[in-house]
């Protein structure tokens, strides 16, 4: 594979057969989306709108993103076990000038719900040649609706964010890497980057309305960060630190649980969710 070096403002990678462009839409609940994809917007019959809410299936859900050297990568990068790995595969450092791909995975999702659709941001310094320099984004789900509408790369805009969904009948993500009961990962897609100087890759909400959302194949949304966000010991949203010789290690909060509270309305109000 012939590699350039990403860019910021335009893209220097060749296109790769796996690549798919982005849907410009504007923001719609993840039903639309599925609607939109299947083409039945009019005879379909939906559920109610989808809502955020305490107690949902993917209360403990986690968006991170990972890395891995596009050297040890082979095949399709959206199917392959580097992209969906366990919890304790995956890597959150990495070293300069050296080219990765960064997979955004939804991890810790319910596998009787089903993980259909997230919504994130990425924060990272978009200095050209300094800090990470992302070249690409390769969607692994069936529809996307990234802001700003009219960059491709809508990534290196401060507002930046995606929306991306599943088909929840024909592709409703319920693969657990480790086992059953261990926790469905679900990867959105990945970039194609590498850091000149040292930086941290981190998901965040997603700007253009302040939230980090994963919602389940029926339509259940789960509010991740932002304002309906339950109170987390740790974020629930991941990192990758880039250092020079790679010791410097970002956050996986995959795995994490919220702390076990007592059963009276007291002990909930006292330590909270």
């Amino acid at each position: 594979m012939f590699l350039t070096a990403p860019g910021k403002r335009r893209t220097h990678i060749t296109e790769r057969p796996d690549s798919r462009p982005a849907r410009r839409a504007s923001f719609r609940p993840f039903l639309l989306a599925i609607a939109l994809l299947t083409g039945l917007s009019g005879a379909l019959a939906l559920p109610g709108p989808a809502s955020a809410q305490y107690g949902t299936p993917n209360e403990e859900a986690k968006i991170i993103i990972h890395i891995v050297p596009v050297t040890s990568m082979s095949g399709r990068a959206c199917t392959s076990n580097k992209g969906r790995a366990p919890c304790d595969q995956m890597s959150m450092n990495g070293k300069l000038n050296e080219y990765y791909y960064g997979f955004v995975c939804v991890v810790d999702g319910k596998a009787d719900a089903g993980i259909a659709g997230v919504q994130f941001g990425v924060k990272f310094n978009r200095a050209n040649h300094g800090g990470v320099d992302i070249g690409d984004w390769s969607l692994c789900g069936a529809l996307q609706f990234p802001f700003p509408q009219t960059r491709r790369d809508w990534y290196n805009d401060s507002r930046g964010g995606n929306l991306i969904t599943w088909d929840p009948v024909t592709a409703c993500q319920t693969t657990e890497p480790s086992g059953a009961g261990t926790g469905v990962t679900a990867v959105a897609g990945y970039f194609y980057l590498t850091a000149y100087t040292a930086d941290r890759l981190e998901i965040t909400a997603r700007p253009n309305d302040g939230r980090a959302k994963v919602a389940d194949c029926n339509s259940i949304e789960s509010v991740v960060a932002g304002p309906e966000a339950p109170i987390h010991t740790k974020p629930y949203l991941g990192s990758v630190e880039f250092s020079a010789d790679g010791s410097v290690v970002g956050s996986n909060p995959c795995g994490l649980a919220h702390p076990v509270v007592g059963k009276t309305w007291t002990g909930v109000k006292q330590t909270g969710r």
